[in-house]
């Protein structure tokens, strides 16, 4: 049985067999399926004789990152939860939601939905788990205005007879440190067991904020109830008040507990995330859990896709931006905390202690303003003295700049770099100083090509030779009339003509040289004349 979607670069497919065992199977995609909408899978989770070790796939998640701007804002709506609850089948809509278009007819987009298998991530009706790993859809949606670009996330399910309670929290771990939009898929009501997932985070919540952190370090987490089944049959036409029903279901659950260790619980969840919201969805109707089904909207439930209108609405309206420690993050950033986060999962599924969580946080942080400082001062000489520069910077002028850019340079890092172990961010720092120096050697390099005076030898020692022997040749011929003075001149008459024949052949073979030599030498006479002004005022 196929359980999973293709990859950028090449099919994953998970084939699961009756004994129980899971093979999984590569095949490459045909070239012109590589670019077509789909799932991409940037982590794969081993088996059980691997530990369940995440392996990080950079290359595919560097193929998606590479389609928008490097310096935008990075939004990641996430959907984590028990398997064989419907979370690819949600996304599924939400991708049917951005991608929606006007109709002629007035029809709501989801009517309008005819199927729900092209375009869309990988999704089955039955009991058999589909989706494994972690999987972004690699088509990013982009808002130009806003100059932010949205991911969409999709992991493997969770609290089955295959999954074990440490890779159940490392799935829920990962895809809560990359999202900003974390929904929780819960399966007809919030239980203690969901919430008791969310108080991993507790601990390092708590050290993050003694690391100076105002705020707590996760976004937004919304419970989305599936098959909720707490709507009076009144409210059934009044949407805004089955929302009201939400929240209040909300409150209830997470209001507090005469019992010490549940109480604690819900403490520490509401210190790990900023905003905590809920919504219910109705069951979408029986034709769903039918394995010929197909996603046609017309053998859905009403009520599930008003709802559902409703729900996509609200999600999109309301994705943050991704932020860490206060942070705004950028595309770039994203990767590298990426890698960070699935290194931490590396060599099994075993939950980190909140200090190793914390330290890769705040490696990732440090690289990441390196490269900031490093943009900084490399946009800033680019305009000054860069490849696609054409004007000679006097030495003194391009030092200043380097000086002042340089001095920008570490401010950005030091904004930047503000969490974390301080002899790391001080390592880093000197680094940053030794390449910023390195790369200012290229700039002076790259500035010398452009002197004025380069290369002027070439052309003035020969043409001086030439007239010197122009001129005694003349005086020669003028002022002697001896055999040994015929001979001389005969002798500079040659001097003369071969130089001149050299200068001829030069200037024919290098006349865009030669043309840039002229330029040059004017720019020199400006550049003689500018430093007497300066020396006379």
């Amino acid at each position: 049985m196929t359980l999973s979607p293709s990859s950028s670069e090449e099919s994953v497919v998970l084939v699961e067999h009756e004994d129980g065992t899971a093979t999984t199977l590569e095949k490459e995609l045909p070239k012109s399926d590589e670019d077509a909408p789909h799932a991409v899978n940037i982590v794969s989770i081993g088996t059980e004789t691997t530990g369940y070790a995440f392996r990080f796939h950079p290359e595919r998640l560097q193929a998606i990152l590479a389609k928008v701007p490097s310096h935008y804002k990075v939004k990641v709506v996430s959907v984590v939860g028990a398997f064989r609850t419907g979370k690819s089948f949600l996304l599924s809509w939400f991708l049917r939601y951005i991608n929606r278009t006007s109709s002629s007819d007035n029809k709501k987009w989801y009517e309008q939905v005819d199927e729900l298998q092209e375009g869309v991530f990988h999704w089955q009706a039955g009991k058999e788990r589909d989706t494994t790993g972690i999987w972004m859809w690699n088509t990013p949606v982009v808002d130009e205005k806003d100059e932010s670009v949205l991911f969409l996330v999709d992991t493997q399910g969770m609290f089955d007879h295959e999954t074990s309670m440490n890779l159940t929290a490392c799935i829920f771990g990962f895809s809560t440190l990359l999202s900003s939009y974390q929904v929780y898929n819960v399966d007809k009501r919030i239980q203690e067991d969901n919430l008791q997932q969310l108080a991993l985070f507790s601990e390092y919540a708590v050290t993050a904020m003694e690391d100076q952190s105002e705020t707590a370090p996760f976004q937004m987490l919304e419970f989305l109830v599936r098959d909720w089944q707490h709507y009076d049959e009144e409210e059934e036409d009044n949407v805004d008040r089955m929302e009201e029903s939400m929240k209040e279901y909300l409150d209830q659950v997470i209001r507090e507990r005469d019992v010490k260790d549940l109480q604690e619980t819900r403490e520490q969840i509401l210190n790990t995330f900023q905003n905590i919201q809920c919504y219910g969805l109705c069951h979408p109707g029986f034709a769903v859990t039918k394995k010929k089904f197909a996603g046609q909207a017309s053998d859905m439930e009403p009520l599930f896709l008003r709802l559902l209108d409703r729900y996509c609405t609200r999600v999109f309206d309301a994705v943050p931006c991704k932020q860490i420690h206060g942070q705004t993050i950028t595309v770039t950033e994203f990767g590298n905390y990426c890698k960070a986060y699935a290194g931490l999962f590396a060599q099994g599924a075993k939950f980190p202690q909140a200090a190793t969580l914390l330290d890769a946080t705040a490696t990732a942080n440090t690289t990441n303003a390196k490269l900031t400082a490093m943009q900084v001062y490399t946009q800033g000489m680019d305009r000054t003295a860069g490849p696609h520069c054409t004007n000679y910077v006097p030495p003194q002028e391009l030092q200043e700049q380097h000086e002042l850019l340089r001095k920008q340079s570490i401010k950005a890092f030091q904004e930047k770099a503000n969490f974390g172990n301080k002899q790391k961010i001080l390592e880093a720092k000197n680094r940053l100083e030794e390449e910023l120096s390195e790369q200012f050697t290229v700039y002076e390099s790259l500035n010398n090509g452009r002197n004025p005076l380069l290369g002027l030898e070439v052309y003035v020692i020969p043409g001086l030779v030439a007239a010197f022997a122009y001129v005694l040749r003349w005086f020669t011929d003028a002022t002697c009339s001896h055999t040994v003075c015929r001979a001389t001149s005969e002798a500079l008459h040659h001097t003369w003509t071969v130089v001149t024949c050299f200068l001829l052949i030069v200037g024919a073979t290098k006349f865009q040289q030669l043309k840039a030599m002229f330029q040059r030498i004017q720019q020199a006479v400006g550049v003689l004349l500018d430093a007497q002004k300066e020396k006379k005022e």
